[in-house]
């Protein structure tokens, strides 16, 4: 029988067409890519010795019997394993596959039987024989063959139409358009059988599969030819699932984000790629990730020597300026580091010790390395979780103002107040304002907050007529951004006319930070306010970036001394004798000292042996609600 095999010829041909394509582009390895390499190695192995076996049959004298069979069992191994491989990608894209390891072994047991029968053909004539005049026969099993690749064809329908909801419709159409090649080459063999189309009608399958895998683009940043966050993503979430170990290089270069501003972004465009350059000097092309606009990582297996000498040579390769044309631009780099699955072990862990980590260096840390908090991951979460409720929480007005009582040591009695405000969520419960103003100031919400408050605690006022309950003195915090609001005077005094509050029971307390780090904006408000006699005191003294100058400059009439100041005198003699001149000089001053935090009798004791004028804290009362407050007063 003469066989027409140059379909098999083009076969050959376009796998390999499609085999340089695939390899010609970046292309992230993955269990589906690998796959797919595999398919395409087996197709053109299949096509190529169908041809030659197809030769060798037509000329059976001029080769020995066991090349016949060679090329015979070759061709069969490599064909039939096309529907198993291609059916297992399919299978390796779902989440059957991560689900149901048993069931994965159970797939292979069907080409398990196809193998046997076709290693022991020489011996049983299982698939094939010859005869005694060399002439070409099929054996008594050879239709089940065709039967076993039928039953992983209809199984990777199945899959598509049942597990494949990822799936996109290039990809299933793909797996219709396979399983119908394949039909109809088997069909048109079985009519025509000296037509060698079966392999031709496999290879333009690979084709369409080839076409419809998830597009390389998606993985590849442009502006600098490496992976991007998708392709780490991804290659992560495989690592996972293979229970691999790796560790992970995060890097932060401060100041890349300005370069278009400053240079220009052809400038830009330049640093970038020398950028690019260098990472890829420094590791392997194939394991360096863009993460985002300024932050790179690089994922390597673990090994900590490896990853110590990477870590080098990035602050080698760094530690020069860039130059660009007769431009210096220096660089920051910050890297942060830690092991998978020790430090992290799932995809969301991963990815937020990354952001969390780099953030924290460059905010906080002075080092150029360190290695990743894992209790950031908590801790920023909080945050995050805290930002949108506050955000929530304005919108509503979901805010509390307690009231804390302030205690003047000489007349022995409650002559002020001080405020304090809080939130209440149901999965927090109550969050102090230590905790979330600072947030709010950073989310630009603190203005509308800190306007909750003047309103609450002024409609208190006026509701409850305090000062005829004793109350002197209501201190009220302001804030950084809002001392730096030109229309701060303005704003408080038309809020206290509009409930006819005197303006000298309220006191501004500003903290010394604030003063450091406000304008001269700042200034002019208070005289604004202090014209109209309201008082401004300086709080949490003793602290941070406290020093006298603030004291000197500013028209204070009273003084918050830190807590932790009275703490630490009762067990030392330096801040004992510290304490005392800073009392010494608060009162030549001529200011008033309010003492935060006295939680004790002998802290209560310490403020009334050095003439402290005034105390606050659990030891008298805890902050309380308007309430709570009146009923105080009222026993009083």
């Amino acid at each position: 029988m003469q066989y027409i095999y140059e379909y098999d010829i083009a076969a050959v041909f376009i796998i390999l067409a499609v085999m340089i394509n695939f390899y010609r582009k970046k292309t992230l390895s993955t269990r589906i890519t690998v796959i797919f390499n595999v398919l395409l190695l087996v197709e053109g192995i299949a096509a190529a010795f169908d041809a030659l076996g197809s030769f060798v049959i037509m000329n059976p004298t001029k080769f020995p019997l066991w090349v016949n069979y060679f090329f015979l069992i070759v061709f069969y191994l490599t064909y039939t394993a096309i529907p198993l491989i291609y059916f297992m990608s399919l299978l390796f894209s779902t989440d059957f596959y991560r689900k149901n390891k048993l069931l994965q072994r159970l797939f292979i047991i069907p080409y398990a039987v196809e193998f046997l029968l076709i290693i022991f053909t020489p011996l049983f004539n299982t698939v094939t024989y010859f005869d005694a005049d060399l002439n070409y026969h099929r054996g008594f099993f050879y239709s089940l063959l065709y039967v076993i690749s039928a039953i992983y064809l209809i199984a990777s329908v199945y899959v598509s139409k049942v597990f494949g909801k990822s799936f996109s419709e290039n990809q299933k159409r793909a797996v219709t358009f396979y399983t119908i090649a394949c039909m109809v080459g088997v069909a048109i063999q079985a009519i025509i059988s000296n037509l060698m189309i079966v392999c031709f009608l496999s290879s333009i399958s690979a084709l369409i599969i080839y076409l419809s895998l998830e597009n390389p683009a998606n993985f590849v940043d442009k502006e600098m030819d490496i992976f991007n966050r998708t392709a780490l993503t991804y290659t992560v979430q495989q690592n996972i699932e293979s229970k691999k170990e790796f560790s992970i290089i995060a890097i932060q270069i401060v100041g890349l984000n300005y370069l278009n501003d400053l240079l220009g972004s052809k400038a830009k465009t330049q640093v970038i790629h020398h950028i690019s350059d260098l990472l890829q000097m420094i590791h392997k092309k194939r394991s360096i990730f863009r993460y985002s606009s300024n932050r790179f990582v690089i994922l390597i297996k673990k090994d900590e020597t490896k990853k110590n000498s990477i870590i080098e040579n990035l602050q080698l390769a760094f530690d020069e300026p860039f130059r660009i044309a007769d431009s210096t631009i220096p660089l920051t780099l910050k890297i942060t580091h830690f092991d998978c699955p020790s430090d992290a072990s799932n995809i969301e862990n991963i990815m937020d010790l990354i952001d969390f980590s780099l953030t924290d260096i460059t905010e906080k840390d002075s080092s150029i390395v360190s290695k990743a908090d894992t209790n950031l991951l908590q801790k920023r979460r909080r945050e995050n979780y805290l930002i949108n409720t506050l955000k929530k929480a304005c919108e509503t007005n979901d805010f509390e103002v307690f009231y804390q009582p302030i205690y003047s040591i000489s007349d022995n009695k409650i002559v002020a107040i001080d405020t304090k405000i809080f939130f209440k969520n149901p999965e927090l419960k109550t969050v102090t304002s230590k905790e979330f103003i600072p947030l709010a100031e950073k989310q630009g919400l603190i203005l509308q907050i800190e306007n909750f408050i003047l309103d609450s605690v002024f409609d208190f006022i006026a509701k409850y007529n305090i000062q005829e309950k004793g109350i002197e003195t209501v201190y009220l915090n302001l804030s950084a951004i809002q001392c730096m609001q030109e229309q701060l005077a303005i704003n408080i005094l038309n809020k206290l006319n509009k409930r006819n509050i005197d303006p000298k029971l309220i006191n501004l307390t500003i903290t010394d930070d604030t003063v450091i780090n406000s304008n001269p904006l700042l200034y002019s408000s208070m005289e604004k306010l202090i014209q109209k006699n309201i008082n401004f005191s300086l709080g949490n003294f003793g602290s941070g970036f406290s020093n006298t100058y603030s004291l000197i400059k500013y028209p204070f009439t009273t003084v918050k001394l830190n807590k932790e100041i009275v703490s630490s005198i009762q067990y030392d003699s330096k801040s004992l004798n510290t304490f005392k001149h800073l009392i010494n000089m608060i009162k030549a001053l001529d200011m008033k000292i309010i003492i935060s935090g006295i939680e004790t009798e002998s802290q209560f004791n310490i403020s009334k042996q050095f003439e402290c004028d005034y105390i606050k804290g659990n030891y008298y009362s805890r902050p309380l609600t308007e309430d709570g407050l009146i009923s105080l007063l009222e026993e009083i």
